[in-house]
């Protein structure tokens, strides 16, 4: 079973994982097994750790690990022809894509990817490496359709999309890479979602896979590991804690703005998206709420909305928060979903401005460091 627990609090969240572990668990073999946690850094790690060590007294038959490495141990273990390491690891590949930039002829054939490596150095050009090593590593989970067609000799971007025309040197990387690692059209994390889903349908359950994992605090999550997630969960309880600063539906909050700008794109006679927006009712079901949460379309919200689709169970645990304070009057309105006062709407950098908190800071330092020097200067003149 999926369940994801929602709250606006990381201590929340940690305190539901300690409760979890401190169940019981279904098997007696499972109390020699370590129990795996997912976390996004060594921060939430070593945070966690002193919460469990806190509520079960020491912090013992736990695995943490991060999502990516933890999914591709399960698929090399139950794969065959799939690595112990993933070849798109950004260490490895950064010096293999330092290499390809070193060469000459295949660099000239792309006049802006070849004027800012002529300017650089080597420091500079293996920073580079790394950062395109990162962007091809989100490809592969976040956009696993883009290497297939790029193999095969494929554009994926038009000229509106790409108008620095970037798209070519990466998919001729992309072949290059492909060919030196021998990568599949298709990630292994697709055929493990094929073997899972064979397995349950046929009454088997898989050897050697947890009877429960925990997710926990993670900012982002790429649809293929969700898929993955989806499928173990058909076996294995896989409970995600996930924050939230809302606990309404908030996921169809939009700006005015752009509520406006939507609903005129979608009537223009002439607008060549017409085939794909038809009508304002396309637009119906969103809402204009706090603005804030209107204007959160970065990470965080597609990532709950991702969450909260295939999930059997969700649990909303938003502690009260003390009104008497003006952060916990916003977090109170963003609780709710609800669109602040009059009083409040005014710009966040004079409503939350750090520095007349670092001016008074900073006199109260000084006030104190005066006093204690003239106490100092007294004794040692009475001395």
């Amino acid at each position: 079973m999926l369940r994801i627990h929602f709250s606006n609090r990381l201590e929340t969240l940690s305190a539901r994982l300690v409760n979890a572990l401190r169940q019981p668990t279904a098997s007696a073999q499972a109390l020699w097994q370590a129990c795996p946690v997912v976390v996004p850094s060594a921060g939430i790690q070593r945070r966690l750790t002193l919460d469990l060590a806190d509520g079960l007294g020491i912090c013992t038959q736990v695995q943490f690990s991060y999502l990516a490495q933890w999914l591709w141990s399960l698929m090399a273990r139950h794969l065959s022809g799939v690595s112990q390491r993933s070849p798109l690891e950004v260490g490895p590949l950064s010096w293999r894509i330092d290499a390809l930039f070193q060469d000459a002829p295949w660099v000239n054939g792309y006049p802006r990817l070849a004027s800012y490596l002529k300017a650089a150095d080597d420091l500079m050009r293996f920073q580079l490496a790394e950062q395109v090593a990162r962007l091809l590593e989100t490809y592969a989970t976040f956009r696993p359709d883009w290497g297939a067609r790029w193999r095969h000799g494929e554009t994926v971007l038009d000229e509106f999309s790409d108008p620095l025309g970037d798209e070519g040197w990466q998919s001729s990387l992309w072949q290059q890479l492909s060919d030196d690692l021998a990568l599949d059209d298709h990630h292994p994390a697709q055929a493990f979602v094929r073997w899972l889903t064979q397995m349950y349908e046929t009454g088997q359950r898989p050897p050697g896979l947890p009877e429960r994992v925990h997710v926990v605090a993670l900012p982002s999550m790429p649809p293929l590991h969700l898929q993955v997630l989806q499928a173990l969960a058909m076996g294995c309880d896989v409970e995600i804690y996930a924050l939230n600063p809302c606990q309404e539906y908030w996921f169809d909050v939009v700006d005015p703005r752009r509520l406006a700008w939507l609903s005129r794109r979608a009537l223009k006679p002439g607008s060549g998206h017409r085939s794909m927006h038809p009508s304002a009712s396309t637009w119906a079901h969103l809402d204009v709420g706090h603005p804030l949460l209107a204007g959160w379309d970065g990470k965080l919200k597609p990532i709950c909305l991702r969450w909260c689709r295939p999930a059997e169970m969700r649990c909303w645990t938003m502690p009260n928060l003390p009104t008497l304070q003006a952060t916990a009057n916003v977090r109170a309105c963003w609780r709710s979903c609800k669109a602040p006062s009059c009083a409040w709407k005014r710009p966040l950098h004079r409503a939350f401005s750090t520095r007349p908190t670092i001016a008074a800071w900073r006199s109260t330092c000084a006030i104190r460091w005066c006093a204690n020097w003239r106490s100092c200067t007294t004794a040692c003149s009475t001395s």
